[in-house]
């Protein structure tokens, strides 16, 4: 009887080994997917993020889509041909002459160019010396 009490023991303790031994096992297991469930949820954020931006491209590229086909619409309209050929090409008609008109320059804008001239020279005397 006695050393049917040793096995026992011994018995319980190589059990409570593998008790442990499986303990970790499952723990190690369960990081493993928490650390592979926190790289999944980066990746989604990231292709959200990119989803959204492809989606503002899209948009973008709709609304220009859409400025263009107005455009070649309105291109045989000779009052719009007119339009752009003055404002965007600066295009005169024959025996036309083009007037524009310079405004004076407010104390601002003066003592502005006059702190860009300075640090143009400055910069010029750096560059001379060095």
């Amino acid at each position: 009887m006695v050393t049917d009490f040793k096995k026992n023991r011994k018995r319980n303790h190589s059990s409570d080994f593998w008790k442990w031994l499986g303990g970790i096992l499952i723990l190690v297991f369960i990081v493993i997917l928490i650390i592979a469930n926190i790289r999944i949820y980066k990746k989604r954020q990231e292709f959200l993020s990119q989803l959204s931006s492809l989606k503002q491209q899209i948009r973008d590229i709709e609304l220009r889509n859409s400025q263009l086909k107005q455009g070649i619409e309105k291109s045989n309209n000779t009052d719009y041909i007119e339009k752009v050929a003055r404002e965007e090409l600066d295009l005169q008609k024959p025996g036309e002459k083009a007037v524009s008109f310079i405004m004076p320059k407010t104390e601002e804008q003066k003592n502005d160019s006059a702190k860009s001239n300075y640090f143009q020279v400055f910069w010029q005397w750096i560059k001379d010396k060095f």
